[in-house]
């Protein structure tokens, strides 16, 4: 699972984004770093293999101009074309994805995925992550050339096309309707999030199944996978936590819920019963472990809770079933949070399974006051 943070408002985005990420990012991220922000009807992207720190090195991410933008890191890097944010084939909105379509393999959302892609070719579109992915890992993602892409870039490249010829002052209205259509096509366990070129002042966020919370303060509006990454200063404003299978849109006048329900895919919200269940669990799991630490990968998370699906879509694979886990475990962890009795560091997981070989992992491990310290 990769982490996500967004931002619009009246500073200047790459700084805030930065600093929100940096407290988040080893929760499942840390090892292939982007960020692309929105001036003056201009995208401006960095990225890089590895961390913050890594991006910071490495590119001028913090320089970039405006204040609107979005960033993401993704727990492994093993190529640079994996490295998000995305774009569409004229470089005017820029995407990045939490989740994947593990919960949603089978062979029908494997098809449609390449279909997208193959309509790409016929209007001499060419993915760019078929310069440097190994075909190996990515065996199920052809395209009719023989080339292997990334499937992020079918939503990329999808969601462009779908707004080549609308006008700029429909812009805002018809980029949350085609982000809708995009998810319908190509339903799997994720949230999108995007900016657009023309749209200075707005990030539009796609959610399915994967947790994303909103901080609307005075004239900025700050969005995140956890909202432990929201600023301290700003986190007794109100945090609101996105509905699975919605489309939502920010920008510094406050959160905008544009949509809830897809076609073809049938939800149950995240209800507070679920969140206390992984709050219990968790307070169970983590109590006293400040000698041994643990991290999401240490953590076996039940599923038991719900009796069926929590999404039931065209694409849901049999070897799982959809359900919003993360968003549950999320809110978890930020009532954990605010109660002031949620702890972290930085450390190793071996047992995280990695597609590059002999390199340590290191991830956000967490424990938990044995005294409840409500703040």
């Amino acid at each position: 699972m990769c982490v996500i943070a967004g931002y619009s408002g009246k500073r200047r985005a790459a700084p805030i984004l930065i600093e929100m990420l940096k407290k988040i990012e080893y929760f499942d991220g840390g090892y292939a770093t982007g960020i692309a922000t929105v001036h003056e009807g201009k995208i401006y992207c960095a990225k890089a293999i590895g961390d913050v720190e890594m991006l910071l090195r490495t590119t001028n991410a913090l320089d970039l101009p405006g204040t609107t933008g979005i960033i993401h890191t993704r727990p492994n890097g093993e190529f640079f074309s994996v490295t998000h944010p995305y774009f569409d084939a004229r470089g005017k909105l820029a995407m990045v994805e939490n989740g994947g379509t593990g919960a949603t393999a089978c062979p029908a959302l494997h098809a449609e995925f390449c279909a997208v892609m193959n309509e790409m070719l016929d209007r001499g579109i060419v993915s760019p992550s078929s310069r440097d992915l190994n075909a190996k890992t990515h065996q199920n993602f052809f395209t009719r050339d023989g080339k292997p892409f990334y499937y992020i870039e079918a939503y990329s490249l999808l969601l462009g096309e779908m707004l080549r010829n609308v006008p700029k002052d429909s812009l805002k209205g018809e980029i949350a309707l085609a982000v809708k259509k995009m998810h319908e096509r190509l339903p799997a366990d994720n949230v999108t999030v995007t900016v657009y070129d023309d749209l200075p002042d707005t990030v539009t966020v796609g959610t399915v199944t994967r947790p994303m919370s909103v901080l609307e303060a005075d004239g900025e509006t700050l969005i995140a996978s956890c909202a432990t990454a929201f600023p301290e200063e700003l986190q007794h404003f109100p945090v609101t936590h996105l509905p699975v299978c919605s489309v939502s849109q920010i920008t510094p006048q406050g959160l905008e819920i544009v949509s809830v329900g897809m076609e073809g895919v049938r939800s149950e919200p995240v209800t507070e019963r679920a969140v206390q269940y992984y709050k219990a669990f968790l307070e169970a799991t983590l109590t006293g472990k400040e000698d041994a630490p643990l991290s999401l990968y240490d953590i076996k998370l039940p599923m038991d809770i719900w009796s069926e699906p929590m999404v039931d879509c065209k694409y849901a694979g049999t070897v799982r079933p959809l359900k919003p886990l993360m968003c549950a475990v999320y809110q978890a962890f930020w009532e954990l949070h605010r109660e002031g009795r949620l702890h972290s560091r930085l450390g190793v997981v071996y047992s995280r399974d990695v597609s590059w070989p002999n390199v340590d992992c290191y991830f956000t491990k967490f424990w938990i006051d044995e005294k409840r310290n409500e703040r």
